[in-house]
């Protein structure tokens, strides 16, 4: 599993209504960059932002820039530099 991967993981498997199952399922089939994590609902994104040490705002934000930038088509990245940039993301909040 990619370390987005396992942080999607670990926040779903605190999700009461979900099984250890689906979420594994969850993480690794839908979630292969950035720009996924706009696959989440709300309660899923508040379980991932505390996973990280992230208020709920600060991944909504995120979550639209990336999204933002998707669709203007500046995110053709690959997948090495989704990780950086989720890396990079992750260190600043620590």
């Amino acid at each position: 599993m990619e370390y987005l991967q396992e942080l999607v993981y670990r926040a779903m498997s605190k999700n009461p209504e979900l099984d250890e199952e689906y979420a594994r399922g969850f993480a690794e089939h839908q979630i292969k960059q950035p720009i996924d994590l706009t696959r989440f609902d709300f309660t899923n994104l508040d379980l991932f932002a505390a996973e990280i040490g992230a208020t709920p705002d600060e991944i909504d934000a995120f979550v639209m820039v990336t999204k933002a930038l998707w669709n203007h088509g500046s995110c053709s990245r690959t997948a090495k530099e989704s990780r950086a940039m989720t890396a990079q993301m992750m260190q600043s909040k620590g």
